[in-house]
Formats: C-alpha cells, structure tokens, sequence
C-alpha cells in the first residue's frame, strides 16, 4: 500500500528534537489499525491514534485531494494521553 503524505518540514524538525520521533515514524500508524475521528470542522482536520512499538500516538492531519490524489498533510503529532488510547481500544476492541 502507497501512502501520499507530507508536512512542513520546520514543524517535523521540532517534533523530532522535542519527541525523539518524526513524522515519517509516526505516519505508519496508518498501516496499521487505528482509530480517526473528525477533530476540528474548519478546517477539516482528523485525529488518528494508533500503536507503534508499544507506544500510542495521535496525529491530527487533513485529506488533501488534487488532480494527482490523496495526500495527508500531517500537522501534529503527541504521545496519546490514557484517554485516547481509551477511545482506541473501545473503537478497536469494542473494549
């Protein structure tokens, strides 16, 4: 599976210093089960959660359409607090 995603690269630089991770390791909780759910109306934007490495994560993002595809503008990104991975293991588990 292809994934189309991208971020401002000034943001993921302090994301990296601040996490000790990145937005091109978070991005593969898309290949995974995960949970989404429309976080904001204007903009449209969507917070996934998911697990990598025994560790969850949320990344808020958009959908972006052009003439090319689908892109996720990747935005954000934090360790899930107790709550999200809450609402994961309720969506995921039925839990």
């Amino acid at each position: 599976m292809r994934l189309d995603y991208s971020y401002d690269d000034q943001k993921g630089a302090e994301l990296r210093q601040r996490r000790n991770v990145g937005f091109e390791d978070v991005v593969r909780v898309f290949f995974k089960t995960h949970y989404w759910e429309l976080r904001n109306d204007n903009p449209e934007q969507y917070l996934a959660i998911g697990e990598l490495d025994d560790h969850f994560w949320s990344i808020v993002y958009e959908e972006w359409e052009d003439e090319l595809g689908e892109l996720l503008w990747l935005i954000t990104f934090w360790p899930s607090t107790p709550r999200e991975v809450e609402r994961y293991y309720k969506y995921v588990y039925g839990e």
